[in-house]
């Protein structure tokens, strides 16, 4: 894959770009450790993680494969939204935003244990906002005629 010279000068929409595409292959590995939970491979790590959604605990519990769809969804947007910002494309950072705005809002339903996905989610819009804005004065100056 071919990195855009502009995306390389720009750290932060770089580092941004690289934050996602590791948070991406985190959710896959974790999208590939379902099935193998399902077929009781291995140890079913999520009924042990406290959430306030009881209805997801006993999911997550007796039933994981059921977020293989939503997580293989998340991937897959994560995944794009890193390649096309590391090719300098627009469509990546509003990609980025859109999943990053889905993700924080469902982060409420897997509380307390979602924080996690919250530092990393805050992570990649600070630096993708910072990289965006890098140019740009944050407050204009006011020409003042006296």
């Amino acid at each position: 894959m071919k990195i855009s010279p502009e995306i390389r000068k720009n750290k932060p929409l770089y580092y941004g770009a690289l934050v996602q595409m590791i948070y991406a292959s985190i959710e896959f590995v974790d999208s590939l450790c379902i099935p193998l939970i399902a077929l009781n491979i291995l140890p079913n790590f999520y009924s042990i993680i406290p959430l306030a959604n009881t209805e997801l605990s006993a999911l997550l519990a007796n039933e994981p494969f059921w977020f293989i769809p939503i997580f293989w969804f998340f991937t897959s947007f994560r995944i794009a939204s890193g390649i096309w910002i590391l090719q300098n494309k627009a469509k990546g950072f509003w990609m980025a935003m859109f999943i990053s705005g889905i993700t924080l809002i469902a982060v409420f339903f897997l509380l307390p244990f979602s924080v996690i996905d919250i530092f990393g989610t805050g992570v990649v819009v600070f630096l993708l906002f910072i990289g965006y804005f890098r140019d740009q004065p944050i407050i204009e100056p006011e020409n003042s005629q006296e």
